[in-house]
């Protein structure tokens, strides 16, 4: 391209990737900052609160752990049904052994009627 018109258009198509290369860096580094953040508040939120309901539950019961028949150490049934309400509890909770009957369960899914219009 030896026309001024062609060098222009390439330095200018040049200048406007940099530019928008920069905006995606920028961008990604700020976004990404804020999620470490709101995640990192998050967990803090979820461990004082797993920590407050031991702690407590502690102070009730007195007895937090049990093991069970294989001799590994569970949660009693009363503190891990209290655990439910912390939402990262409940994958955890569900992979320990069962003891005893499950809970009822509080509400069960409303049938769809068929439209009668």
């Amino acid at each position: 391209m030896e026309s001024i018109r062609g060098r222009l258009t390439v330095w200018y198509a040049t200048a406007l990737i940099l530019s928008i290369a920069v905006f995606a860096v920028v961008l990604y580094f700020a976004r990404r900052s804020a999620t470490y953040q709101d995640l990192d508040r998050r967990i803090q939120s979820e461990a004082d609160l797993t920590a407050g309901i031991l702690a407590e539950s502690y102070h009730t019961r007195g007895v937090l752990v049990e093991k069970d028949t294989a001799g590994r150490p569970v949660l009693t049934p009363e503190v891990a049904a209290v655990l439910e309400v912390v939402p990262s509890m409940r994958s955890r909770i569900a992979a320990l052994p069962a003891r005893g009957p499950p809970p009822p369960h509080s509400a069960s899914r409303p049938t769809a009627r068929p439209c009668t219009t």
